[in-house]
């Protein structure tokens, strides 16, 4: 922690204290005006205290105190905090602060009130495979998410230890920003599930987690399932299929009760519908009963009111279904509008063998994995990701841009017949329907541009293209072509005298989102085309096309340096020098062995509490990407967190 007041006022800082720690928010009721923030207190009783507000001004921030506290297993320690007084679609940023101190800023996002679209995580069972766990959750973080549903199965025995690993561990969800020159760390609200390896406390989650989603003020097994609307757009349902079990007969029909109202009264409420609940109704391992008892419960309710998909955990395999709708004993494949299943778990947990497929099965594997979904309001596509280091991870500023932007390099899971994405769509009744058809490609129409003028609002459905040309005079000594703005993701292709191609290109820089640059120093004379790809739809998208008939060479925009080595404590600088037209500088390092870390900052060397950007990943794969504004030396350092060798450093403006 550091002094956040006072102290920084002086210019002083104070050591971490460690009592506060693994900070968690969560979602149980209007998430577009509340939250519950949770943190662990260890070694201290000192009072705690919370400050928040939804801008960095922190003049402008309250200050308040836990509004409950619990001890789970009589040794992990937790204080929650639920603010009900915050603005919709907005950033909320905080600080716990104890005895006087407050420790790091964090800041999450409020979810919307209208239809604006959005990307969500879920999975569940990462109470093993804790190294596959971690993968994971730096997925999360790579991937910055409004929201979290977890299927439950949190740690494997309960126990205060493993549930104090877990939620070290979920620390790794977290992503590294800087907001005015202020480091906060993005944490992401989560939707926990009530699991089978929580039976031994029904009150798991309201001691862990802190919810209390119908606002009785007791903690108990009532706080196990749940509904809100996330927006207009989605209501999701948490249940906890743990009812079945003996003893908990009169639970599990106050439960379903309550969810044939909610549904009857404001499943309506939402374009969409989702469910999570832990143990799936008909599982894809042969070691695993069916659970007729769930299909009775909820396989006709969820038919009738339209529930569209349903998360489903417990087995650690992966699996996607047709749309379904319910026979006596079973589910029936329907193309006239049913509810998708998706799962099973597999976060960590080792994946068992995938065994078991239906009648009405897609596709299943034995992988660790989650899903990433993107909900709009006419489709909603579901995508599973695997878990490996390939994913690129996405800037505060790219989401923003662009709510609906997954990250380049995540491993995509292939599903037969439809490849990585499972696009539903709704029907007249508002059931799901699997539509994975895509327009086909329309051939694209030429269009003329002049030099040094930009063509704006661009914008073109997913494989789709959009042609352009510019005639280049024989005086012409260099050629620029610049992409930028919008949303979406296009691919920018140059190529002289004829069209470019997918596979015939002179130009090709290939980068996530629409920033994308082409340089040729010494132009051929005559017409050069410029292809703009839909790799996702994209729009509002800027194009500008300029050749120069001075002598006067275009800036180096790119230096690569390979080979580079450092002991553990040591530093390396390089600077690189940015002309006014700069929009972003990006240095990233990658490969080699060890672990350096990399630091950036404008104007002087970087330090170790000094810097613009400081990705502090494990390893030697790390980015920044910083705005620019007017010409500019950057810096950047690398550190030996522990000797390195063999790493490339790549700098870049555009």
């Amino acid at each position: 922690m550091v002094y956040s007041s006072l102290a920084l006022s002086l210019g002083l800082s104070a050591a971490a204290d460690a009592s506060i720690s693994q900070h968690r928010v969560m979602w149980d009721a209007d998430p577009a005006r509340e939250a519950v923030i949770g943190v662990t207190q260890s070694q201290s009783s000192d009072t705690v205290t919370i400050r928040y507000g939804q801008s960095t001004d922190e003049s402008t921030w309250k200050q308040v105190s836990p509004t409950h506290s619990a001890s789970f297993k009589s040794r992990l320690n937790s204080h929650f905090t639920r603010l009900e007084d915050l603005q919709p679609d907005s950033p909320v940023y905080y600080q716990v602060c104890e005895k006087g101190q407050c420790g790091d800023k964090f800041w999450f996002k409020t979810a919307p009130t209208d239809h604006s679209p959005f990307v969500f995580v879920a999975g569940g069972d990462t109470r093993t495979g804790w190294t596959n766990r971690r993968q994971g959750n730096r997925l999360v973080a790579k991937t910055r998410p409004l929201f979290v549903m977890h299927g439950g199965d949190f740690t494997d025995s309960n126990s205060a230890s493993q549930m104090s690993q877990f939620l070290d561990d979920w620390t790794l969800t977290y992503s590294d920003d800087v907001i005015e020159s202020e480091n906060y760390k993005r944490i992401y609200p989560l939707i926990p599930t009530h699991g089978n390896h929580e039976d031994g406390n029904y009150s798991t989650l309201c001691q862990v987690f802190g919810v209390d989603p119908n606002k009785d003020g007791k903690c108990d097994y009532k706080d196990t399932y749940s509904a809100f609307s996330v927006s207009p757009l989605l209501r999701v349902y948490t249940l906890n299929s743990q009812f079945k079990n003996s003893g908990w007969g009169n639970a599990a029909k106050q439960m379903n009760q309550w969810l044939e109202t909610d549904l009857s009264s404001k499943g309506d409420s939402a374009k969409w519908r989702i469910a999570q609940y832990h143990k799936p109704m008909f599982p894809h391992y042969t070691g695993k009963s069916d659970n007729d008892e769930l299909h009775e419960w909820w396989a006709d309710t969820f038919y009738q009111h339209k529930m569209n998909l349903v998360v489903e955990s417990d087995t650690h395999i992966n699996k996607i279904t047709k749309a379904l709708k319910p026979t006596t004993n079973g589910f029936a494949a329907t193309t006239q509008g049913g509810t998708v299943f998706v799962g099973e778990g597999s976060w960590g947990a080792p994946a068992r063998s995938a065994n078991d497929p239906k009648l009405w099965t897609i596709d299943l594997a034995s992988i660790q994995q989650f899903k990433i979904i993107q909900v709009e309001t006419d489709k909603m596509q579901v995508r599973t990701a695997q878990f490996d280091d390939t994913a690129q991870t996405l800037t505060r500023e790219e989401r923003a841009a662009n709510p609906l932007l997954v990250p380049a390099g995540v491993n995509w899971w292939q599903a037969a017949d439809i490849g990585d994405k499972l696009q539903l769509v709704r029907n007249d009744d508002q059931r799901s329907v699997i539509d994975n058809s895509v327009e086909p490609p329309k051939p694209p129409v030429e269009q003329a541009l002049e030099n040094g003028n930009t063509v704006n609002k661009l914008s073109a459905t997913e494989r789709n293209t959009l042609l352009f040309y510019i005639d280049v005079p024989a005086e012409a000594t260099s050629l620029k072509f610049e992409m930028s703005g919008g949303y979406g993701d296009a691919d920018l292709y140059v190529r002289a005298l004829q069209a470019p191609t997918d596979k015939s290109y002179d130009c090709r820089p290939y980068k996530e989102g629409n920033e994308e640059r082409c340089i040729i120093s010494s132009p051929q004379t005559g017409r050069y085309f410029v292809m703009l790809y839909a790799y996702e739809s994209f729009s509002d998208v800027s194009l500008t096309a300029t050749y120069r008939t001075d002598d006067k060479p275009e800036p180096v925009n790119r230096q690569v340096f390979t080979d580079l080595s450092g002991d553990e404590d040591s530093w390396q600088f390089q600077s690189f020098e940015v002309p006014a037209e700069a929009k972003q500088f990006t240095a990233r390092i990658e490969g080699g062995s060890g672990d350096a870390d990399l630091y950036v900052r404008k104007s002087i060397k970087p330090k170790k509490k000094k810097y613009d950007c400081r990705p502090y990943e494990e390893g030697n794969d790390e980015l920044c990407e910083e705005e620019n504004e007017g010409a500019a030396t950057w810096w950047v350092g690398l550190f030996g967190y522990e000797d390195f060798r063999d790493v490339t450093l790549t700098l870049e403006w555009q």
